[in-house]
């Protein structure tokens, strides 16, 4: 395996990247001389797989006996095992103390995921990537790659159809804990078309930053947040300490995975931050095939298919690899700096259970002018609806679609000028990620509202005055469901900003 030093970071990827481009392609392996162990290369380097949308593929075929045969092996391991697949999903969050004399190594990197952060995008990726290599060895394909449920698609809103029958145990893909009212996913009913949506996360431009909205919290909130919610329902999906036992985690994720490599092939200035020293050199750990501890970082995963040796199905064929020969050596350029532009008379804060709730926010200047943004700017900066200080002793499954200026009376409409989007609080807690030990700092949730706001003023459908934001929970049992006190969503701060 070709070595390169530590002091170099290298990573391949496309014409689009930036800067100090060799024409060169060394073996796909990499590692960092005394750098600890660096990423592992997959055994079968130079065959690369390809994730395949699941709906494309025979639910009798060997691809899915391949999963169903992989995930049965994985299940009957102990938990102690790296390899195992309660290991390997505690490693997302667990409420399992270790098992006596399970070394300090391995028990370290249980709930070590990444939410509401700006790492959420790179830590799922190598968790996905050597999560898939433990897969495909147990599974003895040699060609085997995880497939992805895309849920946008017209048709395809459904659970997967392996994920779901035969209901029972002899199907390692099924389990019960899934959502069984509005909709019934083991039923096969299809999830609100709303909630599939990625429109908005693509529409950015800007990756993101610790501090600065942008791809990482778009996609994030939607359709990850959400789809976690409406899947889950009170079972595992909508709780971050059980998510990854139900196997379709790792479908979903691998949409969400996608994505983000949709939302870079897209151009148009899209960019990974490629310059940002912390984001490219902060590593995490975790466990390959063979049971050994792993470290990856986000300057590792740039590139599926030239570092990873994989790609998506709706992607082309990649090209001969090119070389970027650069560092990590700087920070985000985007201002981390927010402008309040509304706000409530009193900081009080709103509490969501099951039933709407609305809250209007005084603006603090003068006219619509402040609101207004030319999208077309590259300097462009978003007018957000800023959700802070959240916090919730137990999940649920519930979400909620959030109207701004929704006249009195009208109905809640999705296709309308008022409805800016949905929320969903998924590893959202203060609480809850105390519990987890969960690293990073806990950020606000946002939803970018500047083109919903600017269609309002254009429309005359709002003047600049006081914004009623409006709470519209969704996938209750009945219209007179109450929710569990523990259940119930604490919003400390609300308020629209530019940032």
């Amino acid at each position: 395996m070709e070595k390169f030093e530590c002091n170099r970071r290298i990573f391949m990827g496309g014409a689009a990247m930036l800067g100090g481009i060799a024409a060169v392609r060394p073996d796909r392996a990499i590692a960092h001389d005394q750098c600890g162990p660096g990423p592992i290369p997959d055994p079968a380097l130079g065959s690369t797989k390809v994730r395949r949308n699941i709906f494309s593929l025979d639910p009798s075929g060997p691809e899915i006996q391949s999963l169903r045969q992989g995930v049965a092996a994985m299940k009957a391991r102990p938990v102690d095992d790296p390899t195992s697949w309660l290991f390997q999903a505690n490693i997302h969050g667990t409420v399992d103390n270790p098992p006596q004399g399970m070394p300090a190594e391995l028990s370290s990197t249980w709930s070590t995921c990444e939410h509401s952060s700006y790492f959420f995008l790179s830590w799922h990726r190598i968790y996905l990537f050597f999560f898939e290599r433990i897969l495909r060895d147990a599974s003895g394909d040699a060609d085997f790659a995880l497939p992805y449920w895309n849920y946008e698609i017209p048709g395809q809103r459904v659970l997967p159809l392996p994920l779901r029958e035969p209901a029972d145990t002899s199907n390692p893909l099924f389990v019960s804990q899934r959502r069984t009212f509005g909709p019934n996913i083991n039923g096969g009913e299809p999830v609100p078309v709303q909630v599939t949506s990625s429109s908005e996360a693509m529409r950015t431009t800007f990756f993101g930053s610790p501090t600065v909205f942008g791809l990482t919290w778009q996609l994030e909130m939607q359709p990850h947040n959400v789809m976690h919610g409406v899947i889950g329902g009170s079972g595992w999906m909508s709780d971050p300490r059980f998510a990854a036992r139900d196997p379709v985690f790792w479908l979903h994720h691998a949409n969400i995975d996608r994505l983000w490599s949709v939302w870079n092939a897209q151009g148009g200035g899209r960019e990974d931050p490629v310059n940002d020293a912390i984001w490219m050199d902060t590593t995490f750990a975790f466990f390959d095939e063979t049971g050994a501890k792993v470290e990856m970082s986000g300057s590792d995963v740039l590139n599926t298919a030239d570092q990873l040796d994989y790609r998506y199905d709706d992607e082309p064929e990649p090209e001969i690899g090119l070389v970027l020969v650069g560092g990590g050596d700087g920070a985000e350029t985007s201002a981390a700096g927010s402008t309040e532009l509304a706000a409530p008379a009193t900081e009080s804060g709103i509490t969501l259970g099951a039933s709407p709730i609305d809250i209007g926010l005084a603006a603090q200047v003068d006219g619509t002018e402040a609101f207004t943004t030319n999208a077309a700017s590259p300097a462009a900066q978003p007018v957000l609806l800023e959700l802070g200080m959240i916090d919730y002793a137990e999940p649920s499954g519930h979400w909620y679609e959030i109207y701004i200026n929704l006249p009195e009376g009208a109905e809640p409409e999705t296709l309308s000028a008022y409805y800016a989007g949905n929320a969903s609080f998924f590893a959202q807690s203060r609480t809850l990620r105390e519990n987890m030990n969960m690293k990073g700092e806990h950020q606000p949730v946002r939803l970018d509202i500047t083109g919903l706001l600017n269609r309002q003023i254009q429309e005359g459908l709002w003047d600049g005055g006081e914004i009623v934001v409006q709470f519209r929970p969704n996938g209750l049992e009945t219209a007179t469901e109450s929710m569990p006190v523990d259940q119930q969503i604490s919003i400390g701060s609300i308020r629209i900003v530019r940032q």
